[in-house]
């Protein structure tokens, strides 16, 4: 597919972004002068989503990649927190065929699919893992909530959330299903 520049919104023409997610810059900052366009690098944000620092009205802006390529490119403008879905579940595809505009219901659809949601352990904030999870459902030794808790070195209301079946559905769904519960 051919590639498309346009530039971006608010920059003072300054900055272009692609239909192939690339970001170039029209600025040469130590002659203060228009120059050659440049690509401009990446870092990684949230996620692996890219991000871009463009010099807007004087201040350095971090960027989200996506939603640029979505503002500029996209016949629909973003609703009121319209979320900037990768269709192909690769947070680094800024491609605008990959992108769309959707709801944040539709987004965690999307990451659901793709299994790019962060549950179990693919949360950076989890403390147990899908095995420990498994011996506290089946809590084989026939432990309290609170020795469990202790155990693991968590919560009692985790304890209890995981046996209730409302944390760590993923593992403990399967679980009941086997067990016939």
């Amino acid at each position: 597919m051919i590639e498309t520049w346009a530039t971006i919104p608010g920059t003072d023409g300054l900055y272009d972004v692609s239909t192939h997610g690339r970001v170039r810059s029209y600025s040469d900052r130590h002659r203060g002068r228009l120059a050659r366009p440049r690509l401009l690098k990446y870092d990684s944000g949230t996620r692996g989503h890219l991000r871009v620092s463009l010099t807007i009205g004087g201040t350095v802006k971090r960027l989200l990649v996506h939603r640029l390529v979505l503002s500029v490119f996209s016949c629909q403008p973003p609703f009121a927190k319209a979320q900037a879905a990768h269709l192909d579940g690769n947070p680094a595809n800024n491609y605008f065929g990959n992108l769309k505009w959707c709801t944040c219901k539709e987004n965690h659809g999307h990451r659901n699919a793709h299994g790019t949601a962060p549950r179990g352990e693919m949360n950076p904030a989890a403390r147990l893992t899908a095995e420990m999870v498994r011996e506290i459902f089946a809590n084989p030794d026939g432990l309290r909530q609170c020795d469990l808790a202790q155990r693991f070195g968590v919560h009692r209301s985790t304890i209890a959330l995981i046996h209730n079946g409302k944390k760590w559905k993923h593992v403990t769904g399967e679980l009941a299903k086997n067990t016939g519960d």
